[in-house]
């Protein structure tokens, strides 16, 4: 009977036991970051639910279709097919993209007829890019085919350019292309259109003697300053002697992004004069989005000065408090995380 007795007690024990037990484990599993396999099922249910509800935004449809057609899922199938004849352009044009990126005995059928009847030069362009993902026969053929019939110069001949560029296995193909591209990268008549040129040839050939060579005419006399940071950024990156050049130039200049540009490259480029030129701007630049990037530079630097010139920031009276938090972090940062490899250790010879 005494037995009997405490046997609810244990039971309610036991339950109350199991259930923390759960609690605990569904605790650590809702803080625990997803593993890559976690997100990508994540990613797959929202895609798919996005691609099923007719009241999603064309812009998220499109996204949700291009990453499912990129992993051949049957929905994307489908729906690239519907697509591909649809009245809104961004669908049909997303459409075009995602068969290019199928590329099965289906899709090929339907990318054969896009090239007949279609005739708007951005769903062309898409389908253009969706080829460009993987080298096979067939998409190198289709996008001859499109070259053959697109010959003007265009946004949709420098995309059918650059993806003839990305997947032909033939040297003299590529090469002809490129001579093309650069050609188009230096007409004068469409400015937009010689930009989009020049930004592909950087990207498809990054260290090409002639492409270095036009973005150091380019990088100065451009009037975009989205293309002059960039070409800048180029330079840099290979290490280009005229960098150096362009750097001075850009860190004094009236433009603020422009200088905060050269001021995130100095990691990279490492000039001697490294820490007078932050000195110089932390307590004269007006723009605070400048004065940001400056006080990110000596935690990026990792370098014996950083920590001085830090402790030496925190004395400026203009700078704001947020300025100074931002600064303190920065500074447990480098004591916490000092490696004593920094990125300038052997490049002070060559600037």
């Amino acid at each position: 009977m005494k037995v009997q007795k405490f046997v609810p007690a244990i039971i309610v024990t036991a339950l109350l036991f199991a259930a923390a037990v759960f609690y605990l484990t569904r605790s650590r599993e809702a803080t625990s970051p997803p593993t890559e396999a976690e997100r990508f099922r994540i990613q797959l249910a929202a895609d798919l639910d996005t691609l099923m509800n007719p009241k999603a935004a064309h812009r998220d449809q499109i996204s949700a279709l291009l990453r499912l057609a990129n992993e051949k899922n049957s929905l994307s199938k489908e729906k690239a097919k519907e697509w591909s004849n649809s009245s809104t352009l961004g669908l049909r044009a997303g459409a075009a993209e995602a068969l290019g990126l199928i590329d099965d005995e289906e899709s090929r059928t339907q990318v054969k007829t896009l090239i007949k009847v279609e005739k708007n030069p951005t769903v062309l362009s898409r389908l253009a890019i969706g080829l460009a993902h993987k080298y096979s026969p067939e998409r190198l053929k289709f996008l001859e085919d499109l070259a053959a019939q697109n010959k003007s110069a265009s946004e949709l001949r420098v995309n059918i350019l650059s993806s003839l560029i990305k997947i032909s296995q033939d040297d003299k193909v590529k090469n002809e292309a490129f001579s093309e591209l650069l050609k188009i990268a230096k007409s004068k008549g469409d400015p937009t259109l010689s930009s989009r040129a020049y930004t592909s040839a950087m990207s498809l050939g990054p260290r090409k003697a002639e492409v270095a060579a036009l973005i150091r005419e380019r990088v100065l006399s451009s009037s975009n300053e989205q293309e002059k940071a960039l070409g800048f950024r180029h330079l840099a990156l290979i290490k280009d002697p005229k960098a150096q050049e362009v750097f001075e130039k850009f860190v004094s200049s009236e433009s603020s992004f422009l200088r905060r540009t050269a001021i995130e490259m100095i990691p990279t480029l490492c000039p001697k004069d490294r820490w007078q030129i932050l000195n110089e701007r932390i307590k004269s630049d007006r723009d605070r989005s400048v004065v940001g990037v400056v006080i990110d530079i000596p935690l990026a630097l990792n370098e014996e000065t950083s920590v001085k010139t830090y402790n030496e920031w925190l004395k400026l009276e203009d700078l704001a408090e947020t300025e100074k938090q931002k600064i303190r972090s920065n500074l447990q940062n480098l004591e916490a995380h000092s490696s004593g490899s920094t990125p300038c250790a052997t490049k002070d010879a060559t600037l």
